[in-house]
């Protein structure tokens, strides 16, 4: 049996219903603005369930194994994937990377250290050491790119020739629902919380005094308790 999905267009319905509008011609905001709310609230999901949860998790940050990818350097150089070029230690993260897990050096067989601060912290161990298979990689702050790409280093320096083969787990973030087929788009989770979509953005839009606002907020509640049971400290 089929499990009931909500698609892009009935999230808008169900929106503009709370909302108490008839349809988009009557609307104060259209669907495509009212799309990028719907996106904006599921990028915001970790840290809205941390706020709903409280205290319980280190530094405020949830992570959702509905979320949680495996990429591999060896795949295709395109947008999205993990890259490493040849003899370079410069390694481009994806588009929707969000927090690391763990790195794999797919050659040598053994884990790859995230670490931080290189150049305090590890100079001598690791960035004067002569060039060899990649021990560590140090996560960048800054995001490249038209797509705002981030980069890490791998220590010590790569060999000249030679292209490292790295494997990432690593937690990403949502998919958008690009709004161009909406009938066919869905939220990126578990369809049980599909209507997260719908309560959170109804919160966003509505006013604290409004008749409905305490009504969806308890509805937002109870489903983010739920998805926080499933999800672990970063």
């Amino acid at each position: 049996m089929a499990v009931q999905r909500l698609d892009l267009a009935s999230i808008i319905e169900e929106i503009r219903r709370g909302l108490g509008e008839e349809d988009a011609a009557t609307s104060i905001i259209a669907d495509n603005d009212l799309g990028r709310v719907v996106n904006g609230y599921g990028q915001r999901l970790p840290m809205r369930c941390a706020q709903v949860v409280g205290g319980d998790w280190r530094d405020g940050v949830v992570r959702f194994d509905m979320w949680r990818t495996t990429v591999n350097s060896t795949t295709v150089a395109a947008v999205g994937n993990l890259v490493v070029a040849a003899s370079s230690s410069t390694v481009t993260l994806p588009d929707d990377y969000d927090q690391y897990i763990s790195f794999y050096d797919t050659t040598a067989n053994k884990p790859i250290e995230p670490v931080k601060s290189v150049s305090k912290w590890h100079y001598a161990k690791l960035k004067e050491k002569v060039a060899g298979p990649p021990e560590a990689i140090e996560i960048g702050n800054a995001a490249t790119g038209s797509v705002n790409r981030r980069t890490a280093t791998l220590y010590p320096a790569t060999f000249t020739g030679v292209t490292p083969a790295i494997e990432m787990v690593y937690w990403r973030l949502p998919a958008v629902m690009p709004n161009s087929t909406p009938s066919t788009e869905y939220p990126d989770s578990d369809v049980k919380y599909h209507w997260l979509w719908v309560y959170g953005p109804l919160l966003t839009l509505l006013a604290p005094g409004d008749p409905g606002f305490e009504r969806y907020a308890a509805l937002e509640k109870d489903l983010l308790l739920d998805l926080a049971a499933t999800a672990r400290a970063a």
